[in-house]
């Protein structure tokens, strides 16, 4: 029992940490502006990719993958900032940030499943997931709006029409991503390609499928602790 609420410990510092860092990454990122901008949302980006590495420590083969992959998305990120790189960069920075970020959510969900009691680690690993569930989609859609630019429009107008920079579509993406997770389709922005539409469609079914079994998994959870203690 001692052993199991010592791993929890640990486990509960790691999804403190990535759940910090994805809320910095909200908080911060509508006050990023062009070129230092550009530097400060990478930085943002790093604090993410730090953060998930840290989540997925506790097993080696899966943080030697994950630093694999983290350690490519670092690289050809901020290649991307200060140098003209060519589009396989920037899509192999798309892509290994998603799949590095896939793992994270991957690891910490196992990891909620397998809590046998509704703890506070229970819950912020559940948070983490869902706000992984939307940065990862926020990443598929900017690497659409790259490969087929103005996939997605607002007012309108398609966004690389609007932010020619990366670093200043990502806020415009990230608040479509969680307005697609959350369903409350205000339709402000849009996907206009069928490729942006299937990602979108996909998003949301993913994201009440999430909070269905999540839930469910708490009451579970709750259900066993009661009749535990009434006994």
């Amino acid at each position: 029992m001692v052993a199991e609420q010592a791993a929890g410990d640990r486990d509960l510092g790691r999804f403190a940490v990535l759940l910090g860092a994805l809320v910095l990454l909200m908080v911060l990122l509508p006050f990023l502006t062009t070129v230092v901008g550009a530097v400060r949302f990478r930085l943002l980006i790093t604090a993410v990719l730090l953060a998930g590495t840290y989540a997925m420590s506790r097993s080696r083969r899966v943080l030697m993958v994950g630093l694999a992959l983290g350690i490519t998305a670092l690289v050809t990120g901020w290649f991307s900032v200060f140098y003209d790189v060519p589009a396989a960069v920037v899509v192999v920075d798309r892509v290994s940030s998603a799949l590095f970020l896939s793992l994270a959510a991957v690891v910490v969900l196992v990891a909620v499943l397998r809590e046998q009691r509704v703890t506070t680690d229970t819950i912020l690993g559940g948070i983490c997931v869902y706000l992984l569930i939307a940065l990862i989609f926020v990443l598929l859609f900017s690497l659409v709006e790259f490969l087929a630019p103005n996939s997605f429009q607002r007012g309108g107008v398609g966004l690389t029409e609007l932010f020619p920079e990366y670093a200043d579509r990502f806020p415009t993406l990230l608040y479509f991503s969680f307005v697609t997770i959350t369903t409350l389709g205000y339709g402000d922005v849009s996907p206009v390609t069928e490729a942006g539409q299937m990602l979108s469609a996909g998003e949301a079914v993913l994201g009440q499928v999430y909070l269905v079994v999540f839930v469910a998994r708490l009451v579970g959870l709750h259900i066993s602790q009661s009749r535990e203690i009434s006994r």
